[in-house]
């Protein structure tokens, strides 16, 4: 499969909602970052793969003050949001499996919210190929906490449904590649993981929002049936029973977790 599914293409061609909603990550994927770099090491040659509109580009500009960071993007709304707000980086129009970079000049490759989209082996193979040899392959979700909150897991459970055929991440498919043969040639395996709460204060819009307007297989909707999953929301947040309650300020408590899996290239 060399080829960008139609309902990311097409539900992320919203990129100012995603820009502006998509939840960012915790400083612990900095942390991550830096245990796998030398720790002064600003200028490493860092490449975010199927960057969106820059959240993990974001965050490592400046949070973690990296320097040289390529970010590449194949949905052009999405690229033209990043382009926009960081000028500053190198942007290239690409996929998983065509990365328009030199080979071996990647120290890290870190892959926010969409390794599941492209979990093939012409994906890794190219990915080894731009990587130095003993770079870097990081994989970082966020998920909301179905487990940790009854208002968060009846929004999934109502959203999930529409997923359809889009492959998800919560699914957990995308691991199935890393069993093949030629993945254990390109990668160390198994993949290394860490679980870290996102937790955050949101108001009822934005959660609202990041449901109705960064859900790819719900932007695809029809109107009718977008409004009426709309109405399904206010339903489960409007029912105290399930928890949601707003504090003084008008913010929720939002349970989230990322997940963060690494391995190294083989030399």
């Amino acid at each position: 499969m060399t080829y960008v599914h139609p309902t990311a293409a097409n539900g992320f061609s919203q990129a100012d909602a995603y820009a502006k909603l998509r939840p960012t990550y915790p400083q612990s994927v900095l942390d991550h970052v830096e245990s796998l770099l030398s720790k002064n090491n600003k200028d490493a040659p860092i490449l975010d793969l199927a960057a969106g509109t820059g959240i993990v580009t974001k965050l490592l500009i400046e949070e973690g003050q990296y320097t040289n960071i390529t970010a590449i993007e194949p949905v052009d709304p999405m690229r033209e949001q990043l382009v926009a707000l960081f000028p500053q980086v190198q942007t290239f129009k690409g996929t998983s499996w065509n990365i328009p970079l030199p080979s071996k000049s990647q120290q890290v490759v870190i892959i926010g919210q969409a390794f599941h989209w492209f979990s093939d082996i012409p994906s890794l193979r190219e990915i080894h190929r731009v990587l130095e040899p003993g770079g870097h392959l990081i994989l970082v979700w966020n998920l909301e906490s179905k487990e940790r909150s009854q208002w968060v897991r009846k929004l999934r459970d109502l959203y999930e449904q529409y997923e359809g055929d889009a492959p998800q991440y919560r699914q957990q498919k995308w691991k199935a590649i890393f069993e093949e043969p030629e993945a254990g040639q390109l990668f160390d395996l198994p993949l290394q993981y860490q679980q870290h709460s996102n937790d955050m204060l949101c108001t009822r819009e934005t959660v609202i929002d990041r449901i109705m307007k960064t859900r790819s297989h719900i932007k695809m909707l029809p109107q009718e049936e977008q409004n009426g999953i709309r109405k399904q929301i206010d339903s489960i947040l409007d029912d105290s029973a399930d928890g949601f309650k707003l504090d003084d300020q008008g913010y929720v408590h939002y349970p989230h977790d990322t997940d963060i899996f690494w391995t190294q290239r083989k030399l």
